[in-house]
């Protein structure tokens, strides 16, 4: 359910731990609110996170007539919607609210100031210009109404620009003769068809030759990975070949001084153990 608004960054700084049913009761004692069903459902696949589907589409109310959403804040007492006290005092917002996104003047929240306290509205407040809407019957409206952005077409003579509408194929890939180049075909393929265990041979062909000092590149073959993994189905993962790649990752001994590399690597394993299961260990 509604996994697919999410980004697939390895590291994600607004994710947090993985959510369990004592947390969830907690944070609800903390609100005296139940939460949606729908939100509690969301943050069991990914307690919090950037997405990917983050536009809003509004009404004449809002003058460009849509809202960004970059995040949503996962489940914590102390951490994600946990700092709702905090932010409601420091930007003068209204009580009975529970922020689901935002920073400084602007924010989204579930809206418990209303008769509906099981499934309650999400409201849009904007401290700056004065607004406080409803823009979505409940959590599952708003989220069911999240899209991706539309990029315009982007000059390629234009250095650092990621060349977002580039169109690969499995040759461009194959022939490819730098780490950048194999990183942004495995980004292309990440979630357009392909044989995964073609992809995983791409990703290790990459790793062969990225200079000890591109820990840049290297984190960004393995956000393509996750995004692969999670796009693919269980029966379809080589669970053991997989491992042999991400063996390679946690071997990486760039300047990656806090490590980054290392930790993704290992956030896959954990996060192809819990998809795959004993069945699949089994199995493949």
């Amino acid at each position: 359910m509604f996994q697919h608004i999410w980004t697939h960054y390895v590291l994600d700084e607004h994710e947090l731990d993985e959510l369990t049913d004592e947390e969830i009761k907690r944070v609800e004692h903390l609100f005296k609110f139940k939460l949606p069903t729908s939100y509690i459902e969301l943050m069991k696949i990914k307690n919090g996170g950037e997405l990917e589907y983050r536009i809003f589409p509004c009404d004449s109310t809002i003058e460009d007539g849509e809202l960004i959403v970059d995040f949503l804040y996962g489940i914590s007492e102390k951490d994600g919607i946990g700092q709702t006290f905090y932010f409601v005092k420091e930007w003068g917002l209204p009580n009975d609210l529970i922020l689901l996104s935002g920073d400084g003047h602007s924010w989204f929240a579930l809206d418990y100031r209303g008769a509906e306290k099981i499934d309650p509205p999400v409201v849009y407040i904007d401290t700056e210009q004065n607004l406080d809407v409803k823009i979505a019957q409940n959590f599952t409206e708003f989220v069911d109404k999240l899209s991706k952005p539309e990029f315009e077409e982007v000059d390629d003579d234009k250095e650092d620009v990621y060349r977002l509408n580039v169109v690969y194929t499995k040759k461009d890939v194959e022939n490819a003769t730098t780490s950048v180049d194999v990183s942004d075909g495995l980004s292309f393929f990440s979630d357009n068809p392909c044989d995964i265990n073609w992809f995983l041979q791409q990703v290790e062909r990459g790793v062969s030759f990225i200079e000890e000092d591109d820990e840049i590149n290297v984190y960004e073959i393995l956000t393509s990975l996750m995004k692969k993994l999670n796009l693919t189905m269980v029966e379809d993962i080589p669970y053991l070949e997989v491992k042999r790649v991400l063996d390679r990752f946690k071997e990486y001994q760039g300047l990656d001084f806090d490590k980054t590399v290392q930790k993704a690597a290992y956030k896959i394993e954990k996060y192809l153990d819990k998809k795959i299961g004993l069945q699949g260990k089994g199995e493949k």
